[in-house]
This record gives structure tokens, C-alpha cells and sequence, in this order.
């Protein structure tokens, strides 16, 4: 009876096990149907691509293969074809379902290229609208790409310089992952789409100056940039447009109206993010990710502003862009953050608070630099030097604010001023303030006396500004007496 019942169960299990196998083989058949190849044939240049049969006349590449590295193999450029002949019978080539996935279309042969040229019949909508146009699988196929090619045939894509953009020029949509260094965005361009630069190793990516539309994720996963700044001149970001583990500081524009997107990129690494408008962006949410403990860098008279504004008023601490105003016994150097929309900048110096004794007046061009000077004085202002790298070179890089030194002054003073950003004749910003020179009287300073310059220095990683006897940090606050 055991041996039977034995028997009965066994038996049952036997019938199972055959019908799950069965199961297992149709789906396994169903998966294989929805992605195995149909049949392979070489290009123009012997290098073998891998299709699948859509209907009696129409191929589309297999972007599915997974070869292993061992089989992959080097060439200079994999040409992708319009059609194919096989069994005599030929077929057109289907790009529509790569459209959005350059990077797939690599995974259908064995080649790994270093130049992957679009034939003429490769097509994308304006904009590129493409959601990840490309977005490499990361196999080894996939990242040696260093250049894009295009058919010269082709009448909506056009290759400059290894970078893939519309045939008029004004959307960049792909650029070559493995290019390193730095680039600039061609002045014509006016749409960057999403992952148009993905898995970039480039140092710098320089916008051009103007509003330009960047899709989210334009920039996915750059891997070796420190630093990131929007252009003063984009108005909006609709939402995340970069992502960059290694990113120590981004830069929003002075210009910036709205932003919509509330991630930071990886934040384990950003040190410090940088708002330059005046007036604070409006935003989508209430809070940027991971901000409890980051500071925001603004302009000085908007501190208040960002304080209170939904969104930026909960990073963990706000503080000035520019240094305050720094007065020596005859000098004071005034600063200020720059306005994209600004066409010039005055400044003026009284010498009483109802601002009827003028003292000084400078007007500056868009770029910071002196074009008129009306002095009562007779001393002229000197410019903030350049600025340095470590090695002693001349530091290449956007001035985050323009700073004067008025000399000539009376010790023991005080003035006020009045800073204007102008657009032709209109007032776009305004700001006043006071500040009071310094006693000429001997102080009793161990070594020399009293220098008219204010002396800055950097002590425990803090910047700090050495005028007379008394230290001052950059929020105005006296350190030390």
C-alpha cells in the first residue's frame, strides 16, 4: 500500500515537473522569439549586425545581444546600413525603435567603434525629443565611442567635430562619451536634449551665453567635472538637468527666474552651491534634497530674500557671495555681483547721507571694466586683480563679482554710496550702503603701522580681512579686535 501510494505520488510529481518544463520551454520560447536575432549579415565593411524580421520587407537591428568581451572586437568606424540582403531578398532597415536609444543599436554587433556612422534614413524629431538618445548600455561595444558620424545624405542630423546635432545646428543631441577635456557650446545652439552628454569625460562644459532649453538629464552621469555653472542668461530649468557623482560645485545664474527640479546632484560630494539673482528663483517644491547641512553663496543685500523664499530658505546656512565693503585710512574697495541682464553698472560716492555732495562717480561696462569717470577727487580707482591658481597662473574663469578700490579718500570719514546694475537707461538693481576710512593716528601695531590697504588673508580655512586692528570675516562680522 506505502509502495503504491509512493508510486501514485511520484507518478503525480512526474506529470508536474513536464508540464512546468513544458511551461518553462514556451515562455523561454516566447522571451527568445521577443529578442533572439533572425539573421546576421556583414555591412559594407565585413563587420556583422545582428536583425530581427518585423514583416515581409522591413528589418530592425537586435539590440539585445549579449556578447561577451572576449569576442568583442576593435575598428576605427561601424557603418550602420539603409538596407540588407539576405536569402536574397531585401530588406529596409528600421531605425524608428533605436531612435531613442543610440547607444542599444551598438549592442546588435560584435564591433567595438571608435566612429559610429548614421546612415542617411536615420531620423529624429526636432528638439530631440528622444527621452534618452543616448543612453549606453555599458558594455565595451558601447565605450570606446569617442566620435558621431553622419551621411552627408542625411537631412536631419549633421555631425560637427565628432558631436551629433540637428542639420540646422541648433539642437545638440549626442556627444561623444569618451571625448575628455573641456568644451563650449556653439553659440547658434538652442536646445540641449536629454542625455545629450551621458557618461562624458570631460573636465568642463562652458554654455553658451544665452537662454537655451535643457531637457532633463541633458547632463547624465559626467564623470569626471568638479564644477558646473549655468549660464547667467537661463531664465528657466524645468527640472533636473544635470547628474555628475563627482560635482563639488554648481552655479545658478544671475538670470535664473524659475527652477522646477528639486535634486542636487550627489550631495555626498557637493560642497557649495552658488545662486547669483538678485531676486530668489521661484520653485516647484518646498525644499531642495539633502540640504540640511550645505550653504548657499547669494548676493549680500539678498540674504534676507532666501531666508524667507520657499525652497532655498532651508539649506543649513546662507552667506554672501561678496565681500563687504572694505575700508582703509584713504581706500575702500566695493563689490558687487554681476547681472546678466545688465548693460552697465554706476557707482556713486557722497560725502553726506542725503546724497547732495557727490564725491565720485564710475560707470562700468557689462563685463566690470571702467568706461567713465567723473571725479571731484582726483584719484583714480584701481581694478580687483586677477585671479591666481595655486601654480601662479592667471585663473581663467567667470568673475563671480566685480570689486573696486577707491583711493584718495579722507581717514577718519564716512560715505556713502549708491550701486546701480543699468539695462541701457532703465534701473534693474540698486543697492546703497555707508562705510567709514580708517584712523591715521599711530596704533602701536608691533612692526609697521597701520598699511591704508585692508590685508586678506586665509586662516583656518576661513577668509578673513585685516583692516587696522580689527579682523573682519566675509559676512561684516569683527572676528577680532
Amino acid at each position: 500500500m506505502n509502495r503504491t501510494l509512493i508510486a501514485l505520488v511520484l507518478g503525480a510529481l512526474q506529470i508536474t515537473m513536464k508540464k512546468l518544463l513544458i511551461i518553462f520551454l514556451v515562455l523561454g520560447i516566447g522571451i527568445t522569439d521577443a529578442k533572439a536575432w533572425d539573421f546576421a549579415e556583414p555591412n559594407q565593411d565585413g563587420d556583422t549586425i545582428y536583425y530581427i524580421i518585423k514583416n515581409d520587407s522591413v528589418v530592425s537591428l537586435d539590440c539585445w545581444m549579449n556578447f561577451s568581451d572576449s569576442v568583442l572586437y576593435e575598428i576605427d568606424t561601424l557603418r550602420l546600413p539603409e538596407s540588407v540582403m539576405h536569402n536574397h531578398v531585401s530588406y529596409r532597415i528600421s531605425y524608428d525603435s533605436q531612435v531613442f536609444n543610440i547607444g542599444l543599436v551598438l549592442d546588435a554587433t560584435k564591433a567595438s567603434p571608435r566612429t559610429l556612422l548614421l546612415p542617411k534614413t536615420y531620423r529624429i524629431n526636432r528638439y530631440g525629443d528622444l527621452s534618452a538618445i543616448l543612453q549606453i548600455s555599458g558594455k565595451t561595444n558601447s565605450t570606446r565611442l569617442q566620435n558621431w558620424a553622419v551621411d552627408n545624405r542625411n537631412k536631419t542630423l549633421l555631425s560637427v567635430d565628432g558631436v551629433l546635432y540637428s542639420r540646422d545646428r541648433d539642437t545638440l543631441i549626442a556627444f561623444p562619451p569618451l571625448r575628455n577635456g573641456s568644451f563650449r557650446v556653439p553659440q547658434r545652439v538652442e536646445c540641449i536634449t536629454s542625455y545629450a552628454f551621458s557618461l562624458i569625460d570631460l573636465d568642463t562644459l562652458t554654455l553658451p551665453d544665452k537662454d537655451i532649453i535643457l531637457k532633463d538629464f541633458a547632463i547624465y552621469h559626467a564623470r569626471k567635472m568638479r564644477a558646473f555653472r549655468y549660464s547667467d542668461y537661463v531664465a528657466r530649468i524645468e527640472g533636473n538637468v544635470i547628474s555628475a557623482d563627482s560635482l563639488e560645485e554648481i552655479t545658478f545664474g544671475s538670470g535664473l527666474e524659475y527652477i522646477g527640479g528639486s535634486m542636487l546632484p550627489n550631495t555626498t560630494v557637493l560642497k557649495k552651491v552658488t545662486c547669483r539673482a538678485v531676486t530668489p528663483p521661484a520653485t516647484g517644491f518646498n525644499n531642495f534634497d539633502n540640504t540640511e547641512r550645505m550653504a548657499l553663496h547669494v548676493p549680500r543685500n539678498s540674504i534676507k530674500l532666501y531666508h524667507q523664499a520657499r525652497g532655498w530658505k532651508n539649506f543649513y546656512t546662507i552667506e554672501p557671495i561678496e565681500p563687504p565693503v572694505i575700508a582703509g585710512i584713504d581706500t575702500a574697495e566695493i563689490s558687487w555681483v554681476s547681472n546678466a541682464e545688465a548693460t552697465s553698472y554706476t557707482l556713486t560716492i557722497y560725502t553726506d547721507e542725503a546724497k547732495t555732495q557727490r564725491f565720485m562717480s564710475l560707470t562700468f561696462d557689462a563685463n566690470g571694466h571702467l568706461t567713465h569717470i567723473d571725479l571731484n577727487s582726483g584719484h583714480m580707482p584701481a581694478r580687483m586683480p586677477a585671479l591666481y591658481h595655486e601654480d601662479g597662473e592667471e585663473e581663467k574663469r567667470f568673475a563671480e563679482y566685480y570689486s573696486f578700490t577707491i583711493s584718495g579718500l579722507s581717514p577718519e570719514t564716512k560715505y556713502y554710496y549708491t550701486r546701480q546694475s543699468m539695462k541701457g537707461t532703465e534701473v534693474i538693481d540698486e543697492e546703497t550702503g555707508s562705510f567709514e576710512t580708517q584712523s591715521n593716528e599711530p596704533t602701536g601695531i608691533k612692526n609697521n603701522g597701520l598699511s591704508s590697504e585692508p590685508q586678506k588673508m586665509i586662516k583656518d580655512g576661513r577668509v578673513l580681512i585685516r583692516n587696522g586692528k580689527e579682523t573682519y570675516g566675509l559676512m561684516g562680522d569683527c572676528v577680532e579686535k
